[in-house]
């Protein structure tokens, strides 16, 4: 019998605190909006990226220290033997492959570095890893990924802005309400906590060298469409 022992280094993000714009309109689940700049005018090629975070996570204020995540995925092979192991997305999409062969017995370890087949940034969200061994059963873990550096999530959008300005995101992907494991700091357990409907809404537009960014957050409801959830610079 092969034993595989997984152990998950996931990271956690508390949103800030402020008002929340409650969105809500009825319709296809989409969330839309227009990004514009201060005169008003629509701003074109904007990148929308939607960040998620743990209802009471009791963690710091991450969107001014998190960096580009580098999930480590360590597990342990009693025995020799073939193993399977691949990112997914929400929905259950194969992103990436980061494993597909046989391995010796002993400790091992794959890493993700948020990005697809293609070595192109994925969007943040909620997204699994599925390991296989030999011919049994896939088992599935869940992992969120989040980022706040306007250098990161200028490239990870959700949306670009059309000639009007204006985004619009499906829904499917949006992990809210799904309950994860959670750790503080310094690592210890905090127990299950769902994924919190308070999302924070990102604008950027690249310059040269420079990102402009804009953000605010909307309290989202997954099964139906959002009233406009309008960004400006």
């Amino acid at each position: 019998m092969r034993l595989l022992t997984v152990i998950l280094v996931m990271t956690c993000l508390l949103l800030g605190c402020g008002d929340d714009p409650v969105a809500t309109t009825d319709g296809p689940p989409t969330v839309s909006g227009v990004v514009t700049d201060s005169a008003g005018d629509p701003v074109v090629g904007a990148s929308v990226t939607l960040v998620f975070g743990i209802d009471n996570s009791g963690l710091p204020d991450w969107d001014k220290v998190a960096k580009r995540p580098r999930t480590e995925i360590q597990f342990v092979l009693s025995e020799a033997g073939f193993i399977h192991f691949e990112v997914q997305n929400y929905v259950g999409n194969t992103v990436k492959v980061l494993l597909d062969g046989e391995l010796a017995a002993g400790e091992h370890a794959v890493m993700w570095d948020a990005t697809d087949e293609n070595e192109e940034p994925v969007s943040p969200g909620l997204y699994f890893y599925e390991w296989r061994i030999g011919e049994t059963e896939p088992q599935r873990s869940p992992l969120l990924y989040f980022e706040a550096e306007p250098d990161e999530l200028v490239d990870r959008a959700h949306a670009v802005t059309d000639s009007e300005g204006r985004y619009e995101i499906e829904t499917n992907l949006f992990p809210i309400g799904e309950m994860l494991q959670t750790t503080d700091e310094s690592g210890g357990d905090t127990g299950m906590k769902p994924i919190s409907n308070r999302v924070k809404f990102y604008a950027l537009l690249r310059n040269g060298s420079n990102v402009s960014v804009v953000s605010q957050f909307a309290v989202v409801d997954p099964d139906r469409s959002q009233g406009s959830i309008d960004l400006q610079f």
